[in-house]
C-alpha cells in the first residue's frame, strides 16, 4: 500500500461493511440501535439558510432582526459540524471498538492472523461505525464537495483581485484540497488504535476528542499564518453586495467567510488569504508531511 494510502483504507473500511466477509468483521461487530441522526442534521443545515431565505423574500416579513448575523452563525456552525463530526465518529467509534476487544482479549489474536494489521484496524473500524457509516460516508462526501467548491469560490476571489495566477494554481490544486480530507479521515482511524489501549469509554471520549483536533489542526495552521485574510477581500464584498447585506454587517460576513474557508480549505486556505509563494510552499509541506504522516502510523500498525 504505497501509493493513495489514504484512499486504500476508506475503501477497505467501505469493504467490509458492504459485504461482511472478513472473518474479523464478523467477530467484531455487535449490534447496536444507537444511531445519531446526522444525515437529517446534514440535510436540516444544508436547507436552513435557503429555506429562510426565500420565505423572507416570498413574504416580505423579515424573519430574522438579526438576519445577518443568524447566517453567519448558522453557516459557520454548519460547516464546523459537518467538517468535524465526520472524523470523530471514525476515531471514538475505532478507539472503544479495540478497547473493548482488548478486554476480552482478542485483540492480541486478531493480530496473530495472517491479515495485515492495516486490514484488522479497517475491519474492527467497520464493525465499529457501522451504525453510523452512512452518516459517516455522507459527511466525508459533503466534506470533499464543500472542499472542492470552496476552492473554487477562493480562487474566483483571487480572480476578482487580479490575481489570476494563484487563482489558476488554486483551481489546479483543487484535487489536492479534496484528498487532503481523505488523509484527514485516514489519520482519524488510524489514530483509534493507540487509544484502544485504555477504558471503553476514555477511549470514546478522547477519540472523539482526537478525531476533532486531527481535522483542526490544519485551519488553525491557516488561520494563524493567514493574518487578516487579503485574498477573500473581494470576494466577501461581493458577497455583501448580492446578498443585500447591512454594510454594518460586513466586518462580520467577512470575518465568518474566513472561518469557512479556513475549515474547508485546511492548510490550503493559505493561497486563498496571503496568496504567495511561501503560502504556496508552507500549504503543500503541510499536505506532504500529513501523507507521511499517513504512511508512518499504517507502518506502526504493520509492526504492531
Amino acid at each position: 500500500m504505497k501509493d493513495w494510502l489514504a484512499l486504500r483504507l476508506l475503501r477497505a473500511v467501505l469493504w467490509h461493511i458492504q459485504s461482511e466477509q472478513s472473518p474479523i468483521y464478523r467477530a467484531a461487530w455487535r449490534p447496536s440501535r444507537f444511531q445519531l441522526p446526522v444525515g437529517w442534521i446534514y440535510l436540516l443545515l444544508l436547507l436552513s439558510i435557503p429555506l429562510l431565505r426565500l420565505l423572507e423574500l416570498g413574504s416580505g416579513v423579515p424573519f430574522f432582526i438579526y438576519r445577518d448575523q443568524a447566517l453567519a452563525v448558522v453557516g459557520v456552525g454548519g460547516v464546523a459540524l459537518i467538517s468535524l463530526l465526520p472524523y470523530a465518529l471514525l476515531t471514538a467509534p475505532t478507539a472503544a471498538g479495540i478497547a473493548r476487544l482488548r478486554l476480552t482479549q482478542t485483540w492480541d489474536m486478531f493480530l496473530l492472523t495472517p491479515s495485515e494489521s492495516h486490514e484488522v484496524i479497517t475491519a474492527v473500524t467497520a464493525a465499529s461505525i457501522r451504525p453510523q457509516w452512512r452518516a459517516i460516508l455522507g459527511g466525508l462526501l459533503l466534506n470533499a464537495l464543500l472542499s472542492a467548491g470552496a476552492a473554487l469560490a477562493a480562487a474566483l476571489g483571487l480572480a476578482l483581485r487580479g490575481d489570476w495566477l494563484w487563482a489558476a494554481l488554486l483551481v489546479g490544486l483543487s484535487a489536492l484540497v479534496v484528498y487532503a480530507r481523505l488523509q484527514e479521515a485516514a489519520l482519524s482511524l488510524l489514530s483509534g488504535a493507540p487509544l484502544g489501549y485504555l477504558a471503553p469509554r476514555a477511549a470514546f471520549v478522547l477519540g472523539m476528542l482526537f478525531g476533532i483536533g486531527l481535522r483542526l489542526a490544519s485551519p488553525l495552521v491557516a488561520l494563524l499564518l493567514g493574518g487578516n485574510a487579503e485574498g477573500l477581500g473581494a470576494l466577501s464584498a461581493e458577497i455583501v453586495r448580492l446578498a443585500d447585506i447591512l454594510p454594518g454587517n460586513a466586518a462580520l460576513i467577512g470575518a465568518a467567510l474566513v472561518v469557512v474557508m479556513a475549515l474547508l480549505l485546511g492548510e490550503f486556505a493559505l493561497i486563498a488569504f496571503v496568496p504567495s509563494p511561501l503560502s504556496a510552499a508552507a500549504a503543500l509541506a503541510v499536505f506532504v508531511a500529513r501523507g507521511y504522516l499517513v504512511r508512518r502510523w499504517a507502518a506502526r500498525a504493520e509492526s504492531a
